[in-house]
């Protein structure tokens, strides 16, 4: 990895406090939008808004579809098995999310967190990674290595984070707001759009998650997440 100047961390130290206060903004905007927005059919997944994705991810007839729509592959494919999943559990709001089929229902936090095992402490792991987003980010018209040192520069403090042990529910927190510190400042280094953009066209095909939970409602920690635990 290229070695960063001084003046280059100086600059990034007050992209990322920028990336704060303009994401602030963003999200008066988007708590000011009524919930059960659908968005335009033709809108592009990146450009979704928090309440979009959270809308048409939390509604039971699109569960119910994607449900089924899970069933219909796994039983013809196999898909389940080869990703090594456990099988989608079916109490309380069940979820399951394919990337390949409804990427825009994740939120930018969690395609970033997948983004993130690019700095996995386990040097073969962290390789495998490495190869599997090496293409996805050559199409996007990044240098490889100036793109991980560069992301490092401003994730740094959530890459800590992520890879040791939370004790408690502050530290938690504080891991949260670090990781929206890293997604913000990994978007004014690279531009907003072109950011998500990779996010959503790059990381969320390869990725799939299942859960479910018994929440009054279900969305209230993930917004809690998606806007930094404040």
């Amino acid at each position: 990895m290229r070695p960063v100047t001084g003046i280059f961390l100086t600059v990034m130290m007050a992209c990322a406090v920028s990336a704060l206060a303009a994401d602030a903004r963003g999200t008066a905007m988007a708590q000011s939008e009524p919930h059960g927005m659908q968005p335009a059919d033709d809108k592009p997944a990146w450009r979704w808004t928090t309440e979009e994705r959270l809308a048409v991810r939390f509604d039971p007839s699109r569960i119910a579809e994607r449900r089924l729509e899970y069933q219909d592959s796994s039983s013809s494919s196999g898909a389940e098995a080869a990703k090594g999943t456990d099988a989608p559990a079916t109490s309380g709001h069940a979820l399951t999310i394919d990337g390949k089929r409804h990427p825009e229902i994740f939120l930018p936090h969690e395609l970033f967190d997948v983004l993130m095992r690019g700095f996995m402490p386990d040097r073969e792991l962290r390789e495998r990674q490495l190869k599997s987003f090496r293409a996805g980010i050559v199409s996007f018209g990044f240098d490889e290595s100036d793109f991980w040192s560069q992301l490092y520069l401003v994730a740094n403090q959530y890459v800590d984070y992520k890879y040791r042990i939370i004790t408690s529910r502050s530290e938690s927190d504080e891991k949260c707001r670090a990781a929206f510190a890293a997604l913000n400042g990994a978007r004014l280094l690279f531009g907003q759009d072109r950011f998500d953009q990779f996010l959503y066209e790059v990381i969320a095909p390869g990725t799939w998650s299942s859960s479910a939970t018994n929440a009054i409602d279900p969305s209230a920690d993930v917004r809690r997440v998606a806007e930094g635990c404040r």
